[in-house]
């Protein structure tokens, strides 16, 4: 991502022309304001502030990936009790007959 500064104003002009940062960065600017006009000398980049989270499972302390809602290792131990509880039903059906 690409960023410019404010336009120079009077007869001055910016010590900065473009600033190229990553998604989520902030950039800030600095301006001096004199009697002839304004113009951008420096800039510093801020990087977004994520707190991590831990995954909710109790007996798991894994970091949360952003967009995640439980980590990799709980998502296997899921899927495979899921998987495990519906075989069950269906080898109970096979079993009694029912469809």
């Amino acid at each position: 991502m690409v960023s410019y500064p404010q336009p120079a104003t009077g007869v001055n002009y910016n010590l900065v022309d473009k600033v190229e940062l990553s998604l989520g960065d902030r950039v800030i600017w600095y301006i001096i304001h004199s009697p002839d006009g304004s113009f951008s000398y420096n800039y510093s980049i801020k990087a977004a502030r994520r707190r991590r989270k831990r995954c909710p499972e109790p007996e798991c302390e894994n970091f949360l990936e952003p967009g995640q809602k439980k980590c990799i290792e709980c998502q296997l131990k899921t899927r495979k009790a899921r998987n495990r509880r519906h075989y069950q039903a269906l080898k109970a059906r096979i079993k009694t007959g029912s469809p």
